[in-house]
This record gives structure tokens, sequence and C-alpha cells, in this order.
């Protein structure tokens, strides 16, 4: 029991190192970044598009389209890989592209691991993304499949008894393999099968045809492992039948390989850091299950042939491989964990396991795995002392064992067809700021402009003031900015007096951009050679919200929930919503009940056209209505209010009005 303390105590320690020394993985390719950028609204069309994942893909099984409203493909190219940039597409764009919304739909090969991921965004071209509706279908994801899972099952288990056969046998039966020849060609043609199944799932998954994917990426690591499987069956076969215990390491150090071609094909090739640390314990991992469960195989192979020969059990046999076992198991904790660690995303991500379907999946194979080694315990303590004189709970407790066995390597093929939980993709963040560039009418003066965060409020402003020609520092004595809203006749105008910072930069704070929408700010720079007014536009984003829809029956209009966080909601709805005269009502709510409000401001903008700002009457103090004229098109709909205790709430939502 000391030396047991020792191990588990030196197995704890290296768990940890090793875990905190090790980045996590990524394990599918997510998308990053793009150029446009995710619900950006570009003036004049680009003539690429630029996608930015988080680890290599492989550019010839990857796709990306661009479409337009309609669900029209229009790009003018395939995706190709950026050159010196494993991690980026780009497809080209058709000259002259008109305005309007289009859909980027992508769908991704990780070159680590093959997996797919597929998602799609939206860009505009002079028209804000939203306005405008689209017949686009989302793009598709295959989830494991029954044809995958089988796949992975038959190639680990196969793999598994063919090492168990080549390390085990030789240890603790002496090189005396059981049933040999029928064992190895079984667990050999398992293993060639599964690996062969496997590739047909990809070939069904990706779409590409075989052809197409032996020439990628991805299909260069295939015919690695469809190599080193088909070598081992040739192994098994020589092995087989030449009844030489001296061969049988051919057939383990074919094995090994192929396990290690799974390893550096699967999740563990994609960790962030130190990739080489985390393939070495998936390889081990691997060995060690083999020692295992495939000793487990020939032990139970072992019993069932003395036992129809009439001779008593191999009892020694199995006491030497319990001892194998004991420490395979303790190589595949340490192991385990390691991988664990990684895929999750750190060990303070333990306590989220049960998050995501990874950590789920990943929970209930460890629990089996408890349960095999239960079983092994009561094997080794109870069952294995009284085989000389009965071998019947000896034989049920294997059958269970193989049976849980069976089990855990099918939540083990599962398991690594998910996407790990370190994976998960990205949350966009919000765009930090919005900005703008412009020059004088002379241009000798230009100015960069940029206001953070970008929503309406309080905004940090900071212009950089520059020469037109030289590009160094203008140096000028004053800048001062001058706001007025577009569209809007019932918000004036207002200034912000910047002051210098150092070189080129000008900054100051103000809550000039009060509105969602767009605003015009001229930029006045007083030079020693005179003043100079340099025109910019910047356009606000909107505050953080969230928009549910419910929508109503027939004659009844759609109403919009908007949360604005902290409890309080706005709820919405234009009335009948249908061309013609219309009414837009609002109503305030925190936590569930009205919040008075002290003014409402309300405007409506068509898709191409000005805002309009529209006259609002009080119906209760938490509701305002404002009764308009609407035509047939898409619409967008702002909101300012200001509660009874001065807070400020501004939302925005997109409606499309339709035909009387």
């Amino acid at each position: 029991m000391r030396a047991l303390r020792r191990v588990c105590g030196a197995a704890v320690i290296v768990i940890v190192a090793l875990s905190l020394g090790a980045g996590p993985a990524v394990a599918h390719a997510n998308l990053l970044s793009s150029d446009p950028k995710d619900g950006a609204t570009v003036a004049t069309a680009p003539t690429h598009v630029t996608l930015t994942f988080s680890e290599p893909v492989d550019a010839g099984l990857s796709l990306v389209q661009v479409l337009d409203s309609s669900g029209g493909d229009i790009h003018a190219g395939p995706a190709v890989a950026v050159s010196g940039e494993p991690r980026e597409l780009s497809v080209s764009l058709p000259a002259h592209l008109p305005d309007g919304v289009y859909t980027v739909n992508w769908r991704a090969v990780s070159a680590a691991d093959s997996h797919i991921t597929a998602k799609a965004f939206a860009f505009g071209v002079g028209v804000r993304p939203g306005a405008t509706p689209t017949t686009v279908a989302p793009p598709f994801v295959p989830g494991p499949s029954v044809l995958w899972v089988a796949g992975k099952m038959l190639l680990y288990a196969g793999l598994a008894v063919l090492f168990a056969a080549a390390f085990v046998g030789a240890i603790a039966f002496g090189g005396v393999i059981p049933s040999r020849r029928a064992l190895l060609l079984v667990a050999a043609s398992a293993a060639l099968l599964g690996a062969v199944v496997m590739l047909f799932a990809e070939v069904r998954d990706v779409g590409a045809g075989l052809g197409p994917l032996l020439r990628s990426q991805v299909g260069a690591r295939y015919l690695w492992l469809l190599a080193l499987v088909a070598g081992t069956w040739v192994a098994s076969l020589w092995t087989g039948a030449a009844r030489d215990r001296w061969t049988l390491p051919v057939v383990g150090l074919t094995a090994s390989g192929a396990m290690l071609a799974r390893a550096v094909g699967g999740h563990a090739s994609a960790s962030l850091s130190a990739p080489w640390l985390q393939i070495g314990a998936q390889w081990l991992h691997f060995m060690s299950v083999g020692a295992w469960i495939g000793g487990l195989v020939l032990v139970a192979v072992a019993i069932r042939e003395r036992s129809r020969a009439g001779e008593p059990a191999p009892v020694a046999e199995i006491r030497r491989f319990s001892t194998i076992a004991f420490w395979s198991v303790g190589l595949l904790t340490v192991t385990g964990s390691i991988r664990a660690v990684n895929e999750l995303g750190g060990i303070a991500a333990i306590g989220r396991l049960l998050d995501t379907s990874y950590g789920i999946t990943l929970a209930i194979k460890v629990s089996i795995a408890v349960v095999l080694v239960t079983l092994g315990g009561i094997n080794r303590y109870r069952s294995l002392p009284r085989l000389h004189e009965d071998h019947h709970l000896f034989r049920r407790v294997i059958g269970a064992e193989l049976v849980a066995s069976l089990t855990l390597f099918g939540f083990t093929a599962a398991l690594t067809s998910l996407p790990p939980a370190a994976s998960a993709p990205p949350s966009a963040p919000p765009p930090s700021s919005i900005s703008a560039r412009g020059s004088d009418f002379a241009t000798t003066t230009k100015v960069t402009l940029r206001a953070t965060p970008g929503t309406p409020g309080s905004n940090t402003f900071a212009a950089d003031v520059t020469d037109y020609n030289t590009g160094d520092p203008a140096h000028p004595t004053s800048v001062e900015l001058q706001f007025q809203p577009k569209g809007s006749q019932q918000v004036g105008g207002s200034t912000l007096a910047l002051r210098h910072v150092t070189g080129a930069r000008w900054t100051a704070v103000g809550t000039n951009l009060s509105l969602v929408g767009t605003w015009s700010v001229v930029t006045t720079v007083v030079r020693p050679a005179g003043t100079v007014q340099v025109p910019l536009t910047l356009t606000t984003r909107a505050p953080p919200q969230t928009i549910s829809v419910s929508h109503g029956g027939a004659g009844q209009p759609d109403i919009y929930t908007i949360n604005l966080g902290a409890g309080v909601e706005l709820q919405t709805y234009i009335d009948p919503g249908t061309a013609g005269p219309s009414q837009f009502h609002v109503t305030a709510f925190q936590d569930g009940k009205a919040l008075p409000l002290a003014s409402a401001t309300l405007s409506a903008t068509l898709a191409g056209g000005a805002s309009r700002t529209l006259a609002s009457d009080r119906l209760a103090p938490e509701h305002f209505v404002a009764n308009t004229t609407l035509s047939a098109g898409d619409w967008r709909f702002d909101i300012q209010a200001t509660t009874t205790d001065g807070r400020t709430l501004q939302a925005t939502f997109s409606q499309t009005i339709g035909a009387p």
C-alpha cells in the first residue's frame, strides 16, 4: 500500500505539472475574423473575402460561398489558401458588385484533425445587414455518424488486441498466444476495416470525393494510417502462420505505429502549445489501453481455450497480466488526465465539465473506466485466488469487463468526433470603436477620427491630424469637432474641443453621439497657415441588446421584446405591420414591472432612405406611441427613451412591412 501511495502521489505531481505547461486544444477550425467583418457595411464593394481561422485549414477540402440575398452564388473564384498564412482562406469577388446584403457560407476542414466546422456571416455593400431579408440556407455541419463511430470502434479494438498480443503475450504468456492465428487475423482485419470505414465516412462528410480527399493534407494522414494498419495485417498473417514468439514484436511495432498515426491525425495535434507533448501523451494512452483491455481479450480467450481442453486455468499468466494491467491503468490515468485537461481548456475548466457535449461524453467515458477498474479489482482480489477451485466468478466478471470495454470504445469513438470544450467557437466581441478618415477640400490636412466604444452616450474621441502630403503631424493650434445627426430634426448640433496629447494625437471625452444612427462630424483644424474643415461621417453601433420575437396570428402584429440587461426590457410593435397608417408602440419594463419613462424619441428609417423622427404621445407612464404612415419595404426602428430616474434607454430593431 505504501508503494501504491507513492505511485499515486507521483502521478498527481506529473499530471499537474504537465497539464499546467500544456496549452488548450483547438481541434476544430473556428472563424476568428473576416474581411469584411461580420455585420459590416462597406461603401465600396470588396474584391476579396478573407477568413482567418483558429488553426490551419485544408484549402483543398474547405468551401467558401458568397451568396446574394436571393441565394445565388456570386464569387468569381474558388477558395484558396493565403500565401504564408495556413489559417487563412480567400475568395475573389466580381468587379462592380452591386449594393446589397451578401452572406458568406463557409465549411472549414481542419488540417490538424480533419473535423468540419461551418457557419455563415453577412456584410452589406451600401446596405446595412439585417435590413434586407435573405433566402440563404444555413450551412450544415455533419455530426458524429454511426459509420464514423463504428469505424473508430473497430480500429481501436483491433489495434488494442494486436498490441496486447505482442506486449502482454510476450511478458505474461511467454509468447504463447491462445488461438494465435485466428486472434491476430480477426483483430488485424477489424482494424483494417475500421480504417477503411473511417476513410469513406470522411469522404461522405466532406463531400469532395475519394480522389480529392486523398490528394489533400487530410488525405495524406489517412494514407499513413491505412498503410500502417495494412502493414499490421500483413505482419499478423505472417506471425500467425509462423507460430514463432520472436515474430510477435513486429505486430506490436506496426500496431503502435498505427496508434501514433491516429494520435497525429486526432485532437492532440491541434494543441496550441507543445503539440508533441499531447501527441506523445495520446500515443502512450492508446498503448496503455491496448495493454489493459487488449490483454483482457487474451485472458478471456485463454480461459475459454483451457476450459474446452479440460485443462486448468492459466493462473500464473493471469497473475502476470494483472500486474501489467495495474501499471497500465496508472499510465492510462496520467496520460488521460493530461489529455482531458488539455481538451477541456485547463484545470480551471474541469468545474465546467458538464457544460458541453464533449464534457458530458468524457464524464460518461471516465465513469465506464471506473467500472472497469472496479471489476478488475474484484477479479484480482476475489476471483483470482479462487481460480484453481472455481473459475465461474472469474469468467462472469471478465465477461462484464469485455462488455464494458466495448462500450468504452464506443464512447471514445464518439468523443474523438466531438469538438473539445476548449475549442468552443469564440464569441465574436462587439467592435471596440468606430472610425472615419478624410481630408479638407484642398487636400492639405488629413484627419483620422476614432470613437470608443462607438455606442450612443459617452465616448472617447481620438483624432490623428497629419499633413496630407507627408503624413507628419500637422501641428495645429486647436482642433474642434462639430456633431450633427443626419435625418433628425429634434436633436441639435454640438461641439467638442480636443486637447493635444502627443505627436498627431488629439483627444477628448464627450456624450455628443447621443443617438443610434449616422452623424456628420466636421473637424475644424486651426493651423498657422489658416483654418480648414475636414468633413467626416460616423455611424454609431447599437448598444448591446437581445431581441426575441413573438409572431402574432392573423391580423395581429409581431411583438419585439428587446432585453437591454440589468432586468430592463422594451416591448415594441408596429400595428398593423402592413403598409399604410401605422402605430409604433413602445413599453418599458424592469424586472417584469412597468418602468416609468420621462420621454421617448421614436424614429423610422426605410432601407436606403433618410431617418424620420416621429411625434410620440404618452398612453401610460411606461407606454408611448407614435402615429405614422409606412410604405412596404424593410424598415429600421430606433428608440431613445429616458426613465424618470435619469437613465437613457436605446434600442433598435428591423421589420419588413408587407403590402396591405
